[in-house]
């Protein structure tokens, strides 16, 4: 009897570390994706030299993936280009241990 009752915990604690495992390579694979697109929308944005309506299609983009995100046109440099700063948001969560927390990817755009 003390063997089953063994093998049964060890089997228990097998799933809950497993489960728990599978839930942060999720969370952290869906944080990367949030962080390439960043990245490629950004790059849009300062190829584009801020159109308005690339800012709006990579918001509505970012809407639909679940993100939101700000950008924010300062200024001209000395080139002539615009720069200014992005801002996007995206929610961390593991839903088996319950964390569930808003991250932000900040940086200028040049």
């Amino acid at each position: 009897m003390d063997t089953v009752l063994k093998s049964f915990s060890g089997i228990f604690i097998l799933l809950l570390l497993t489960s728990v495992s599978v839930g942060l390579i999720g969370a952290t694979i869906c944080a990367n994706t949030a962080d390439q697109y960043y990245s490629k929308a950004t790059k849009k944005i300062s190829v584009s030299n801020f159109s308005i309506d690339v800012i709006e299609e990579c918001k509505k983009e970012a809407k639909e993936r679940g993100y939101v995100l700000e950008v924010t046109s300062s200024e001209v440099n000395d080139t002539g280009k615009r720069v200014g700063q992005g801002k996007l948001l995206y929610d961390f969560k593991v839903p088996i241990i319950g964390i569930h927390k808003q991250y932000k990817i900040e940086s200028n755009i040049w």
